[in-house]
């Protein structure tokens, strides 16, 4: 290693800005192991010797206060893998694999020599003997790796999940090894060559990309920029590539001129797949939960209201592929063409869901098979031989059917077959959200507009965990529509050109379309998603056409109105609508210069161009697929303003102490998020958030029934059913 790798990670090293240095130094271990410089025996005075700048930091007082602080530890950290000078002038090596402990500082400040831990013969030294790196690999490898299936388990009782115990994931040695430094692919080999999902490391290439990966993904690991610039800088003189991963980060340039970096979404979805915490909570299909909405997929969108190219396009039964618009043959020798997957619960007490299908019987007649038009459900267990292999099981290179069934065999084969190689395809649904977010730690206000993303197939319990989260693009200067173009011609580029993942579960390679399922997001934010202009408006729905003109509110039919649900609005009115205004603002009498500052904005480009982008998004109508959010429109307004009436006539009767300590003594067992601190929240009574709200709506009626008037409670005993 030369110089100035060295100088630049010890000085990296030095600083006050690692957690821990000792993680870090392995870290660096395993990047060098990554790299193969432990492929072959090398003198450790040729590796690295003591640099002359050395003298210099080791009497520093920087130095000397560190090394210090580190002795005095009750509990001192075992030694790095960071070579340590010795007074000989070469470097030794220590192994957090041997104890040793470090010795007092002596007084002249400068190491005390002291053999190395793992020297075979002698003092190391110019003409000492060599060091085969190569078996300190092997021991640092068998005591690194990871027994996967407990790591896995101990994961899963933290966040929560429930583990099978009659099925077990993995195989009782499952491990996560890496190979012997003799046989390893070397950094030189080609990056191009596919990598086949039995190789040792798939789906990565090389042991240095799996580390490279590893080290730089995990959001846990929160090395500082500094962190990140040492090893890179280290792994650099050691030959390492300059590009081994690729940009995770798609460069978007706006219409505007403005520019915004954002995540690539087909990367982030590879990773759910991948990853064994995520792969295995996940559900494939939209499940019918007989009216009960518990998670996102017993949703009525993702069952009936998704378009064909999104809806999941197969099913995986005993090994084969079974697409959909495909005749398939069942057991008994019966004929089905599958339309639509998804899931049920059959028996009760609700077992195991079982995939089903709804699609058309169809009979076999002497001119063709004949489609019946009606629907029915089966179970894809009784599917038996797939399109492909019912054609040549009849030796028929195309089957023929009746003429009144010829629009059933025009959609046979299914080009999602073809394009997949044989591999399942999968559709994941995206959840959307985007939010403005201060820029600065401080109170003052730094505008910068964020999205992330989660993917819907996770239960609601893993949605909420941080890590199941992703960050997509953040900007201070493009605005939220110009974010959401860019979320656009990713999720086209990923239809487009479809994402191969690997998938834990079925352990095998997937092909996966991700799609928008909706767009959350609080009502201001939601409303520019529509193209709405807020409650200011006249219409001040996004949803509906509730309202009109102000003299029409006015009236007891208008005022009356506002109470119901208006005709919904559909992406292609508001398209329509603000072509319009367009127009109208460029007739006579409109705003003066209006056209040549129109032309001027647009640019060249068409009005079409300029317009929402999710206004024509495929799979998405933007004024459904906004639920409204509960914080602001329930939390903060109508229980808000409850509390605050109570508190009010509580207060001026003096029964705020009574209503204090009965909410202390309330069981808290049966409520769902409680948060009831009686003493915090009548202290700060003024200035209570959400969670507070939510606590005090399923509890408060119950607790001032005979202290407040009956109209009070009227108002509060159905904020608490809901």
């Amino acid at each position: 290693m030369t110089l100035v790798a060295t100088t630049h990670v010890m000085n990296a090293i030095d600083s006050d800005i690692f957690v821990s240095t000792a993680h870090f130094m392995n870290v660096l271990f395993v990047v060098a192991s990554a790299l193969d410089i432990f492929n072959s025996t090398v003198p450790l005075d040729n590796l690295m010797t003591t640099p002359h700048w050395w003298k210099n930091h080791e009497a520093s007082k920087k130095h000397q206060c560190n090394l210090s602080r580190a002795t005095r530890d009750k509990n001192p950290v075992q030694p790095a893998l960071l070579p340590v000078p010795s007074s000989s002038g070469a470097i030794g090596t220590s192994s957090p694999l041997v104890e040793h402990e470090p010795e007092a500082l002596p007084a002249s400040g400068a190491h005390q020599q002291s053999p190395s831990p793992i020297a075979i013969d002698g003092e190391w030294g110019p003409s000492g003997p060599e060091l085969p790196l190569s078996d300190l690999w092997n021991e640092f490898r068998m005591e690194h790796t990871v027994q996967f299936e407990d790591y896995f388990q101990e994961m899963q009782k933290e966040l929560g999940i429930e583990a099978d115990e009659e099925t077990s994931m993995f195989p009782p040695d499952f491990a996560i090894d890496v190979r012997d430094p003799g046989t390893r692919t070397t950094h030189n080999t080609s990056t191009g060559v596919n990598v086949p999902p039995n190789a040792l490391l798939y789906p990565w290439k090389l042991t240095a990309e799996f580390a490279t990966h590893l080290l730089f993904s995990s959001p846990r690991l929160r090395f500082s920029q500094a962190q990140k610039n040492a090893v890179l800088a280290w792994a650099r003189e050691l030959g390492a590539p300059e590009k081994l991963l690729g940009d995770p980060m798609e460069q978007v340039k706006t219409v505007s001129g403005n520019t915004f970096y954002l995540s690539a979404i087909s990367k982030a979805v590879t990773l759910d797949f991948a990853n064994p915490l995520t792969c295995f909570a996940m559900q494939d299909y939209p499940e019918d939960d007989q009216g009960r909405m518990l998670q996102v997929h017993h949703g009525n969108k993702m069952l009936e209201g998704l378009p064909d190219d999104l809806a999941p396009p197969c099913v995986c039964v005993d090994g084969s592929i079974y697409f959909v618009n495909k005749l398939v043959q069942q057991q008994g020798n019966q004929y089905f063409i599958p339309k639509k997957f998804f899931q049920a619960r059959l028996s009760l007490p609700p077992a195991e869901a079982t995939v089903l299908s709804l699609g058309h019987k169809v009979q076999q007649m002497g001119e063709g098979f004949s489609v019946d038009p009606e629907m029915e459900i089966v179970s894809v267990s009784t599917f038996r031989l797939t399109f492909d292999e019912l054609r040549c099981q009849l030796n028929e290179s195309n089957i023929s059917f009746t003429s009144s069934s010829a629009a059933h065999a025009s959609l046979m084969p299914n080009p999602w077959r073809e394009k997949s190689g044989g591999r399942m395809v999968m559709t994941v649904p995206l959840i959307i959200f985007m939010d403005d977010v201060s820029g600065n730690i401080s109170k003052q206000w730094n505008k910068h507009h964020v999205v992330y993303m989660s993917n819907a197939l996770l239960p609601r319990e893993m949605l909420e965990k941080e890590f199941c989260t992703r960050f997509v693009p953040l900007s201070p200067h493009a605005k939220p529509l110009e974010l959401m173009q860019g979320i656009k011609d990713s999720l086209k580029k990923a239809a487009s050109d479809p994402i191969i993942a690997y998938d834990v579960k079925h352990q095998d390679e997937v092909m996966l379309i991700p799609y928008n399922l909706f767009v959350a997001g609080n009502n201001p934010m939601q409303a520019k998603e529509c193209s709405h202009g807020g409650l200011k408006c006249n219409y001040l729905c996004h949803t509906c056409k509730v309202g009109g003109t102000n003299a029409e509110k006015k009236t007891d039919e208008g005022y009356t109105s506002l109470f119901e649900c208006g005709q919904l609005w559909t992406p292609e009115d508001t398209v329509a609508e603000i072509k319009c205004q367009i127009e109208l603002a460029k007739l006579s009498g409109g705003m003066k210069k209006l056209e040549s500052e129109l032309d001027a904005l647009l640019g060249g480009l068409s009005i079409d161009d300029h317009i929402n982008p999710l206004l024509g998004m495929c799979g998405v109508d933007i004024h459904k697929d906004t639920p409204m959010e509960i914080l602001h429109t329930i939390l903060l307004s109508i229980v808000k303003y409850f509390w605050g009436q109570t508190a009010f006539i509580l207060d001026k009767a003096h029964l705020l102490q009574t209503f204090q300590t009965r909410l202390d003594s309330v069981n808290k067992d049966g409520l769902n998020s409680p948060t009831l601190g009686a003493d915090y929240i009548f202290r700060y009574k003024g200035g209570l958030i959400g969670k507070h709200f939510k606590s005090l709506a399923q509890v408060m009626p119950y607790l001032v029934y005979n202290l407040v008037p009956t109209l009070s409670l009227m108002v509060g005993f159905p904020l608490a059913d809901s």
